[in-house]
């Protein structure tokens, strides 16, 4: 194993077997809910472990780099707007410096927010939304955990959300996804 720089091909698919391993050990840990109907692409999104303990998961539909409809569904332990203040913080473009990463935050924390219904498993649910540039995020406690929306060209009257039993298409999802990036090896 290379201890900088690019791992070989062998080397790469090899630490994203482990990774999916991993996946599927933990993926019980954890509820995935997913966009009912959807025909796109599809692949594992956000998945985290904190202490060894799996605290996030994400189902991705759609590709964020095409343009085009795009929704990242994580499930996570955190609280409602913890997780979409994190998450909205995370999204490009990054702060250059602190002053900037301290407006952000000042412009994330008071940036309004409206309420939107949300179907989950057949059920209405209450969703706290926020609009940013380009996307919109939503995020709303069901059953003990925290579902969070990152959503892009869709909206939420086309989102039905179920509940997600069979992780394989996604990690065969994100498998196509590494291939297609990598190319050829």
């Amino acid at each position: 194993m290379h201890v900088a720089g690019r791992l070989s091909p062998d080397e790469f698919w090899a630490q994203m077997a482990q990774h999916d391993e991993q996946i599927r050990s933990s993926a019980h840990l954890l509820p995935r809910y997913g966009l009912a109907g959807w025909t796109g692409a599809i692949s594992t999104g956000d998945w985290s472990w904190e202490d060894d303990r799996l605290v996030t998961v994400g189902l991705v539909y759609g590709d964020r780099l095409d343009g085009g409809p795009y929704v990242h569904s994580r499930t996570t332990v955190q609280e409602p707007a913890t997780a979409v203040r994190l998450l909205r913080m995370a999204t490009p473009p990054h702060p250059c410096d602190m002053t900037e990463l301290l407006e952000r935050e000042q412009r994330l924390a008071t940036s309004p927010s409206t309420e939107v219904d949300i179907s989950i498993d057949g059920r209405l649910e209450r969703f706290t939304r926020w609009q940013d540039d380009t996307h919109w995020y939503a995020s709303s406690a069901y059953h003990g955990h925290c579902v969070v929306l990152e959503v892009c060209g869709v909206t939420p009257d086309q989102i039905t959300l179920v509940r997600v039993e069979d992780i394989e298409p996604y990690l065969a999802g994100r498998r196509s996804s590494l291939h297609a990036l990598r190319g050829a090896e």
